[in-house]
């Protein structure tokens, strides 16, 4: 019996002793407290930006009140509730942060034995007319949280204003990032499927294209032009340089002209185009339309446009559709001349 409260007794102690070896060796005895972590602070929590030129751009310096033997790391987090612009209306040069590290941020590292760091954030410069937004940050430790941040650096503001510009903006779109399912069995790009976008000016000579984009896109800068009429005119090439359609595509398309920050015109265009009668190439009679016309005026240094919606009976009411259309006809085969040259 003694013999057995004894083997119980060296057990129990060999079980305590165990666990406080154990419990020890978890403990990192390096880890700071709360009051020995570098605090961090930003430079600027809070910058006024506007969207294009001298002031797109902000730099934000990091510092910390000490440093660290390894590297510290902190996430910035968007706030989309208390914001009025999105992460589209920037671009924050850092990496993201790790699945692990919660919600996806991005990334800001202070190395080790340092006291400092820098990062940048631009505004993206967009074609739509808006007004001031608003975009809000948290900043927080993350990893093996060894910092802290000052109470005045826990939330960055950005405050965006506005930008305009002199140049005209048209975009033909198709939807070119979408998938159909070939004869082949396998999904490809709309963006194979051969569209052209292309400006003429009134004796219908072609001043600007764009070939070889999805979506297509031509910015015209107020010194590219003169004065003067111009016709913006999306077509289908060909269909012969994408994989046959399992079935027959109606194609869904948007030409969208803007003077960026000023006005945005959108022109549904659905249903012009189809991969059964195909394009120019294939010999389609209706593979160019006139779908708008603009007209350019200087002012005070300053160019205007007037943008006219090229189907509207009431805006060519002087005739000038059919004086277009028989002039634009006799401009096809020398187009189609300078496209083959560009293959």
């Amino acid at each position: 019996m003694k013999k057995l409260k004894y083997s119980l007794y060296f057990l129990s102690m060999v079980g305590v002793l165990g666990f406080t070896s154990c419990d020890e060796n978890d403990v990192d005895q390096d880890y700071p407290l709360s009051g020995d972590k570098p605090v961090v602070s930003v430079s600027t929590p809070s910058v006024t930006m506007v969207e294009s030129g001298e002031g797109s751009t902000a730099t934000f310096n990091v510092t910390a009140t000490k440093a660290s033997t390894t590297t510290m790391k902190l996430k910035l987090e968007f706030l989309p509730e208390e914001s009025t612009g999105t992460l589209d209306d920037v671009v924050i040069a850092l990496d993201d942060t790790p699945i692990d590290f919660g919600p996806t941020g991005s990334l800001i590292t202070i190395p080790a034995n340092s006291l400092g760091t820098s990062f940048q954030i631009s505004a993206v410069f967009d074609i739509l007319p808006e007004g001031t937004e608003t975009l809000k940050f948290r900043l927080i430790p993350v990893a093996d949280l060894n910092s802290q941040v000052a109470e005045d650096s826990q939330i960055i503001t950005l405050t965006i204003n506005n930008s305009t510009s002199d140049s005209l903006v048209t975009r033909f779109d198709w939807n070119g990032d979408e998938e159909y399912l070939g004869t082949d069995n396998e999904y490809h790009a709309l963006s194979d499927f051969d569209f052209d976008l292309e400006i003429y000016d009134e004796m219908f000579n072609v001043v600007a294209t764009s070939y070889t984009a999805s979506p297509e896109e031509i910015e015209l800068a107020s010194g590219d032009v003169p004065d003067g009429t111009y016709y913006i005119v999306p077509s289908l090439w060909t269909t012969a340089s994408a994989e046959a359609p399992m079935l027959p595509l109606v194609f869904n398309t948007t030409l969208t002209i803007a003077k960026p920050g000023v006005f945005v015109q959108n022109i549904p265009l659905n249903g012009l185009w189809n991969s059964t009668v195909g394009g120019a190439e294939e010999g389609n009679p209706d593979a160019y339309v006139v779908a708008a016309y603009f007209v350019k005026t200087t002012v005070d240094g300053e160019a205007m446009y007037q943008l006219y919606d090229a189907t509207n009976d009431e805006l060519l009411a002087e005739g000038r559709m059919a004086d277009l259309s028989a002039a634009f006809n006799n401009t096809k085969a020398k187009k189609a001349k300078a496209k083959k040259s560009l293959k």
